[in-house]
């Protein structure tokens, strides 16, 4: 949720954070299937920029382009002492 990125900045939690994004809330459109609620623009979260919402609330933010990307930003993170978050763009 993102209230987690503010508990691990007020806290200082060193932890990174990654976002697999796929510009969708599929969680919410299968729960709204389930339920038989009609499709609406309340299911598209396109045009949510993650790494601002993170910065937002304190958390450096970093949007991949590539797997090396993600792996040097994971690899990094263990030798800092605040959040970090590296969003990764589903193609």
């Amino acid at each position: 949720a993102i209230t987690a990125f503010w508990t691990a900045a007020a806290y200082k939690v060193p932890v990174t954070f990654v976002i697999c994004n796929n510009t969708k809330y599929r969680a919410l459109q299968e729960f709204s299937e389930l339920l038989h609620v009609p499709e609406g623009p309340y299911l598209d979260i396109s045009g949510v920029d993650v790494c601002k919402v993170a910065e937002g609330y304190g958390v450096t933010a970093h949007r991949a382009e590539s797997l090396d990307e993600v792996t040097d930003f994971v690899s990094a993170g263990k030798n800092q002492e605040m959040p970090r978050l590296i969003e990764v763009p589903q193609r």
